[in-house]
């Protein structure tokens, strides 16, 4: 019976190139089908690709950044190898988000357009980005037809603020973009606001979700990893509700990321049990080197895209993290996140 329900649900008749919850549906089949095993284990539902690592911004709580902590060299993928990655993980069903970027401003890469064409041509995903919004002048890459979720960050609610967190000048140009994109984008695609806390902008974390109102915001507390992350640290703010320290399984809750939403609902971001942390995408910096996460230093990772098969690097990976010094560092992972590994991947 369930074998039937999954053929059923591979039908285009039921739409599933669209997404939604006919794809959670065969999702779940499957997971019933292969044994109760949850999609991640399989493969990855999520691609990060790092086109481009140039950005505009100088970010305080940034580790990527040029100069920063990871002391990662600039450069920009070739077009041959984002091709590559997008065309292999394309074939697979579970994949459903590409985001082609990760330590840079992807508005500065002017293939943009040419990326999502290829996304939407090749693979069953949609397009997501994460923007600082300062590169107005390429503004219209953002009403691409598969960009199906754009997310600005602008951690300030003044101009002061701004530069003192973003390290620029750049607060009315980010607003520019945000609103021209809000004037003009396509009534499917989904948009939301970022706020990362810092000690330098805790202040104005209310005012600033009073200055958005109508939108989806979400507010969240720097992600750390002690002892790795060391500009997280030295960004770190004293708002309680916003610092991962935790003993019980309800204060890890109390410091996850806040979404406020246009009905001015408030709901606490909380990693599904069948997940361990928020870092489950599949990334590969613009070399080429397979990363262990997204936010983890080059040091972790699994070779190179041309040179080991990505899906088995995706289940090294998921085995490496009980042991991996960034995973026992982070603070983006469930109290219970070495039981999940344990339950799955050992």
């Amino acid at each position: 019976m369930l074998r039937t329900l999954k053929n059923m649900m591979s039908n285009k008749l039921f739409g599933l190139e669209e997404g939604g919850r006919l794809w959670n549906m065969r999702r779940h089949a499957n997971d019933l089908i292969e044994g109760l095993k949850p999609t991640w284990v399989r493969g990855p539902e999520s691609l990060q690709i790092d086109t481009i690592n140039y950005c505009t911004c100088k970010c305080e709580y940034c580790n990527v950044r040029e100069g920063g902590p990871f002391n990662i060299p600039r450069g920009v993928m070739s077009t041959e190898m984002v091709e590559y990655i997008i065309r292999y993980w394309g074939k697979f069903r579970e994949m459903r988000i590409i985001a082609p970027f990760m330590n840079g401003e992807p508005l500065l890469d002017k293939r943009m357009p040419q990326l999502f064409d290829l996304t939407q041509k090749c693979s069953y995903a949609y397009n997501l980005l994460d923007t600082n919004g300062t590169v107005y002048d390429n503004r219209k890459t953002l009403l691409h037809p598969n960009l199906r979720v754009v997310r600005f960050t602008i951690s300030a609610n003044t101009k002061e603020t701004y530069k003192k967190v973003h390290g620029v000048n750049l607060f009315d140009k980010a607003l520019k973009t945000f609103w021209w994109f809000i004037k003009h984008k396509d009534s499917s695609q989904r948009v939301q606001l970022h706020f990362i806390v810092t000690k330098n902008n805790e202040h104005e974390i209310e005012n600033w979700i009073e200055r958005f109102e109508g939108f989806t915001r979400k507010v969240f507390p720097l992600h750390r990893m002690p002892g790795i992350q060391d500009a997280s640290e030295q960004a770190l703010g004293t708002r309680n509700d916003y610092i991962h320290s935790h003993t019980s399984f309800e204060e890890w809750k109390e410091t996850r990321p806040l979404f406020i939403y246009p009905n001015e609902r408030r709901e606490r971001n909380i990693i599904p049990k069948h997940k361990t942390c928020q870092g489950m995408s599949f990334a590969v910096q613009w070399d080429g080197t397979i990363m262990h996460c997204t936010d983890a230093p080059p040091l972790y990772n699994y070779g190179h895209c041309y040179e080991v098969d990505m899906l088995k690097a995706w289940r090294l990976r998921n085995r490496a993290r009980l042991t991996n010094p960034a995973c026992i560092a982070c603070n983006a992972k469930r109290p219970d996140w070495k039981e999940t590994l344990q339950k799955y991947v050992v």
